[in-house]
């Protein structure tokens, strides 16, 4: 099965996941997530100087909002992808309230314009959406390479962490030279890498 067809399948199977079903899995991945070492400030010193970036869910993604809120209640800043779709780019903007946002491209919630862009080498983790992952922390996104492209220009001491359902998690992964591999996957069910 190629990428595109792929990328069909698991939307379906995601979106068969019942709502209520979703936010319950989504406050464990949250719960799961935020127990994870890399987020412990004593072992982690520069998380207090540096950004972690969490994208805006959309549709039946994993709920980020408890994410964020817990991160910012711990005292950590964040920062939320923006899209440029003429030039197929992502920049990181500062993020400090869920009231700044409005729709952007694909319909995806984007920072407000007035917020300030982030630094990628001010970022020590960015932790991803995809439709699929695997075990080889391989991550099936959307098909725009934004994230891709993105991290490829950060160092390589960026932690990157891909959430998902635990029916997300599948054998194989098309995979391509540029797409970049996760640190960790994190489910409602287990945490690899």
């Amino acid at each position: 099965m190629n990428k595109k067809e792929l990328r069909k399948v698991m939307q379906k199977n995601r979106k068969a996941i019942p709502l209520h079903i979703r936010e319950e899995k989504s406050l464990l991945i949250a719960k799961n997530l935020l127990e994870h070492e890399v987020f412990d400030i004593q072992k982690n010193l520069n998380l207090k100087d540096k950004f972690v970036m969490v994208f805006l869910n959309f549709k039946t993604e994993v709920n980020t909002e408890p994410i964020i809120k817990r991160l910012w209640k711990m005292g950590i800043k964040t920062c939320i992808p923006k899209v440029n779709v003429k030039e197929k780019t992502m920049k990181a903007i500062e993020f400090k309230s869920c009231g700044e946002v409005h729709i952007g491209a694909y319909g995806i919630r984007e920072p407000n314009l007035n917020s300030p862009e982030i630094d990628i080498h001010n970022i020590a983790i960015s932790i991803l959406p995809g439709l699929a992952f695997n075990k080889k922390m391989q991550r099936l996104g959307y098909g725009g390479g934004y994230y891709d492209k993105f991290l490829s220009q950060s160092k390589k001491d960026i932690k990157k962490i891909g959430i998902c359902f635990s029916e997300q998690i599948i054998e194989e992964i098309p995979s391509e030279k540029h797409d970049v591999k996760l640190d960790y996957i994190v489910t409602d069910f287990e945490i690899l890498g």
